[in-house]
């Protein structure tokens, strides 16, 4: 066995590079948790919460455009895309209100700007695929923050059925159609995945595939 401390990077069986951290566990959360076959060639896709990059960095070689959002473990982000050789733009904000706030991540605590989902995408230039792990800052999110984009993979952090059922209201109202996997308890929260997909697309995609159910069957059916 090789002493933790001499060992100062990985590389992952997908031939991805990271740099010795506790928060490699994640690399395996990133798998299990997002449809990464959501992502098209042509997407922006925006990662809010990208701790060490674990998501963004394979995410970036499906995609067109990749925006990495992190106000903690910015440091160690960077040092993973450079590692990676990734396309991805990285941005040193939280998802919030606007105000100043300290954000923590685990042992690690830093002083940092928010802004608001409208913001963020707005600098970003758009955003199609949004893919959200903030440590409950996802209930800054409003309605109207949501135009323009088409798939949304949300770990969602609530107290009770109410709050979980609340988030799942508003983005239907938003046109979006929602899947939702229960992922057990952190401190005094539930915590699970929202898969949210744009419910045009779904129609467009079950119009497709039946379509394709049509041409296929023999003519003497009809």
């Amino acid at each position: 066995l090789v002493p933790i401390n001499i060992v100062d990077r990985i590389v992952t069986k997908d031939g991805y590079t990271y740099k010795m951290n506790k928060n490699l566990n994640l690399i395996n959360v990133g798998k299990s948790y997002y449809r990464y076959n959501e992502i098209r060639k042509s997407d922006t896709v925006v990662d809010i919460g990208a701790c060490i990059g674990t998501f963004i960095i394979p995410a970036s070689k499906l995609c067109n455009k990749a925006i990495a959002v992190e106000p903690v473990m910015f440091r160690e982000l960077k040092e993973n895309v450079k590692l990676n050789n990734a396309d991805v733009e990285c941005i040193n904000l939280a998802l919030g209100s606007g105000k100043k706030i300290k954000a923590k991540w685990e042992d690690k605590e830093v002083d940092v700007k928010t802004k608001t989902l409208s913001q963020i995408i707005k600098r970003c230039g758009g955003c199609d695929y949004l893919k959200l792990s903030c440590e409950g800052a996802e209930w800054h999110i409003k309605e109207t923050d949501l135009e323009g984009i088409r798939v949304i993979e949300m770990q969602i952090h609530f107290k009770d059925k109410n709050e979980l059922k609340k988030m799942i209201d508003m983005l239907e109202s938003a046109e979006f159609s929602v899947e939702y996997e229960h992922k057990g308890k952190r401190a005094i929260f539930d915590t699970g995945m929202i898969h949210a997909k744009r419910l045009s697309m779904v129609l467009v995609t079950l119009f497709i595939q039946c379509s394709g159910i049509l041409t296929e069957l023999p003519i003497s059916l009809f």
